[in-house]
């Protein structure tokens, strides 16, 4: 029987891995939009984006690094189906008397090589922040060398 000490620290975590995951969905929706914060110009997905990191820092110190590697490759996976259901969403014909298929495509619409290029930077820095672990050596020299390669960035998705 699980205590319920137990339970309820289980039921935060699932909180904050859902709180993250929606996040992260909403950096990549606000990415869209271009905004001035003091002297930079970034995109508004950074305001929902910030509390990620805040997140997996809670998530490591609690939980500990592996649970906090977990909830990022969740993420990824969210970013995957969000970035593949709104481009379905964008292709499949609009009904015959919705006008606003326009600006749907240019709002939530992103060419496919910023879509991986923000999954690949998101991936990358998400797993070389959780994962100091040996089993992921190999996975943080791919991402070094991505990374300097230019590999990484793009306009949009918490990348």
């Amino acid at each position: 029987m699980i205590s319920s000490d137990l339970q309820r620290a289980e039921s935060y975590l699932a909180l904050l891995a859902c709180v993250y995951s929606g996040s992260l969905v909403l950096a990549a929706v606000m990415a869209s939009k271009i905004i001035t914060v003091g002297p930079l110009v970034v995109p508004a997905g950074v305001l929902a984006y910030c509390l990620t990191f805040l997140i997996t820092d809670v998530i490591s110190e609690i939980w500990g690094k592996d649970r906090a590697h977990t909830v990022v490759i969740g993420g990824f996976i969210t970013l995957v189906l969000v970035f593949v259901l709104t481009g379905l969403s964008i292709l499949w014909p609009p009904a015959p008397f919705w006008p606003h298929q326009q600006a749907y495509s240019t709002i939530l619409g992103s060419s496919a090589r910023i879509m991986i290029a923000s999954l690949i930077a998101y991936l990358c820095s998400c797993l070389l922040y959780t994962s100091p672990s040996p089993r992921d050596r190999s996975a943080y020299l791919v991402c070094l060398l991505l990374l300097e390669n230019g590999g990484g960035g793009g306009g949009g998705g918490g990348g």
